[in-house]
C-alpha cells in the first residue's frame, strides 16, 4: 500500500437548519419517506458550491525542479471539483443499488442531473428481509446514501455532473455477475449447461455481498483523495462523507461475519474471494475479506487496516479499475458502461 499523508482536518461548523432536518429525519418511523424529506432539505441548499470560493494559490519564490519520472502508475493532474464529481458518480452508484433494492425506488429525477452524458441504470429489483432487523438497518444505509448525494451536489453546485449509465444487472451481461465469476464465487458449469448468474437480489445474505462488492471499493476511494484536497470547505464534505462509509462498511462486514459464522454459510469464503479479485485490479494490497482462517480458528477481520490500523487508500484511476473491472487503460466497462463523467474517467494499466 501505498503511504497517503494524513491533511490537516479543520472541522467545519454545522448548519443548524440542516442537522435539525436530518436528525428528524433520521429518526422518523419509516425510510421510506426519506426521499421527499432528503429533497425538500436539497431544495433549501445553496446553490452556490463551497469548491467556487477556494482561492488559487499565487506562485512566489523560484520554482520548484520538476521530480524524476518514476515507473509508478501515473497520477493526472485534477482539480478538486474533479475528484469530487468522481466521488458523486460512485454515490449515484449506490444510491441506486439501495435506493431500488431496499426502498424499491429509484433515485428522483432532480437528483440526477449536471454536465456530461447521462444514462439509465440497468438491473436493481427489491429485495424481501426475512430478518426484519436487517432490512430497518439497510433502509438507513439507503436513505443515508441518498443524503450524501444531496451533500456532494451542493458541495459541487455549477460543477455537478450527471448520473451516467450505470450496470447493477445480474443476467450475464451484468457487472455483479461478471464480478462474481471473475472472482471464481460462482460454481462451475456442468458439461454443456449455462454458468451461473451472481444473483445479488436474490435473498437478504446475497444482497450483503453486493453492497460489500461497492461499499469498500468507495470507502478506499475517498481516503485515496482527502490527500489532494486543499481548502477546509473541501476537506470538509469529504472527511464527513468518508466517516459515514465507514460505519456503512463495518455495518455490512460485521452482518457478513455473523452470518457467515452459521453452520453452512458461505458467506465467509464469498466474501474472501470477492475482496481478492478488487484486490486484483489495484497496483497495491489494499483490500481484505471478513475473516480470516475457518471453522473453531476463524477470526473476525471487520476493519481492512495496514499495520498501522489505518484504513486503505486508493488513487483515483485505481478507483476508476475496480468498478471498470479492468486491469488496463479503459475509458468504461463493470459498472460504467458508458464510462464516467468528467476529467477523471480512465483506468490505468496495473
Amino acid at each position: 500500500m501505498t503511504d497517503i499523508p494524513s491533511p490537516d482536518f479543520r472541522v467545519a461548523a454545522p448548519r443548524p437548519a440542516e442537522t435539525a432536518s436530518r436528525r428528524e429525519l433520521f429518526s422518523g418511523a419509516t425510510r421510506l419517506g426519506a426521499v421527499g424529506s432528503l429533497l425538500a432539505i436539497a431544495a433549501c441548499e445553496s446553490e452556490e458550491s463551497p469548491l467556487a470560493n477556494t482561492p488559487t494559490p499565487t506562485p512566489s519564490g523560484s520554482p520548484t525542479p520538476a521530480p524524476t519520472p518514476t515507473e509508478t502508475p501515473s497520477i493526472i493532474s485534477v482539480s478538486s471539483a474533479d475528484t469530487l464529481a468522481l466521488m458523486l458518480q460512485l454515490h449515484y452508484l449506490q444510491g441506486e443499488f439501495y435506493s431500488r433494492a431496499v426502498l424499491d425506488t429509484p433515485l428522483p429525477a432532480a437528483m440526477i442531473g449536471g454536465s456530461g452524458t447521462p444514462g439509465e441504470v440497468t438491473g436493481p429489483r427489491r429485495v424481501s428481509f426475512k430478518d426484519p432487523l436487517l432490512g430497518e438497518l439497510m433502509r438507513e444505509i439507503a436513505a443515508e446514501k441518498i443524503g450524501q448525494i444531496i451533500r456532494l451536489r451542493a458541495a459541487l453546485g455549477p460543477a455537478v455532473v450527471a448520473r451516467p449509465a450505470l450496470n447493477l444487472a445480474v443476467d450475464d451481461a451484468g457487472a455483479f455477475t461478471r464480478f462474481g465469476r471473475d472472482a471464481k464465487d460462482v460454481p462451475a458449469a456442468a458439461a454443456g449447461a449455462a454458468q451461473s448468474r451472481y444473483d445479488v437480489y436474490a435473498d437478504q445474505e446475497r444482497l450483503l455481498l453486493g453492497a460489500f462488492i461497492l461499499e469498500d471499493a468507495v470507502m478506499t476511494a475517498w481516503r485515496g483523495i482527502i490527500a489532494q484536497l486543499t481548502a477546509s470547505a473541501e476537506v470538509d464534505v469529504a472527511v464527513g462523507l468518508l466517516a459515514t462509509c465507514a460505519h456503512h462498511v463495518g455495518l455490512i462486514r460485521t452482518q457478513l461475519f455473523l452470518r457467515g459464522a452459521i453452520t453452512g454459510s458461505t458467506l465467509h469464503p464469498s466474501a474472501n474471494r470477492l475482496s481478492d479479485l478488487r484486490d486484483s485490479y489495484s497496483a497495491e494490497d489494499d483490500d481484505q475479506g471478513v475473516a480470516v482462517g475457518s471453522g473453531a480458528s476463524v477470526r473476525a477481520n471487520i476493519a481492512a487496516t495496514d499495520a498501522d490500523g489505518e484504513i486503505f487508500g486508493r488513487r483515483p484511476q485505481m478507483t476508476i479499475n475496480v468498478f471498470y473491472m479492468t486491469r488496463k487503460v479503459a475509458t468504461s466497462g463493470g459498472f460504467f458502461p458508458a464510462g464516467l463523467n468528467g476529467a477523471l474517467r480512465t483506468s490505468t494499466a496495473t
